[in-house]
């Protein structure tokens, strides 16, 4: 079940319009299913990510060898990880910004372009 709180002092602080378009806002969200979408994006993220951190994990011990210091390997595969847990902060920040916009877009259609 979905619910929309808005605080008795934005309530004090907007007009009709503004409220109004707060409101078309947060619908946007929850009609394009935005929450779903990030839930989603996060996961695959977070899986392809630990995937290849894995890989280059296993790739380095490889290349390195049994004979070579293990803690090398294991800086490569930390390395590999972080790197792409910063490209996925990006692309989750991406993404925000892309339904933000969406939501705005929709507010406007449905309240008209003085919100």
């Amino acid at each position: 079940r979905a619910g929309l709180f808005i605080s008795r002092a934005a309530l004090s602080r907007l007009n009709e319009t503004q409220t109004y378009s707060v409101v078309a806002h947060e619908i946007a969200h929850h009609s394009l299913k935005h929450l779903s979408q990030r839930i989603k994006s996060a996961y695959l993220l977070i899986a392809s990510g630990t995937l290849l951190a894995g890989l280059i994990l296993v790739i380095s011990k490889i290349l390195i060898g049994t004979h070579g210091d293990a803690g090398i390997s294991g800086l490569f595969g930390l390395g590999a990880l972080f790197v792409f847990l910063v490209h996925a902060i990006r692309k989750l920040s991406d993404l925000n910004l892309k339904q933000e916009l969406e939501a705005d877009h929709f507010a406007v259609q449905h309240v008209g372009a003085d919100a």
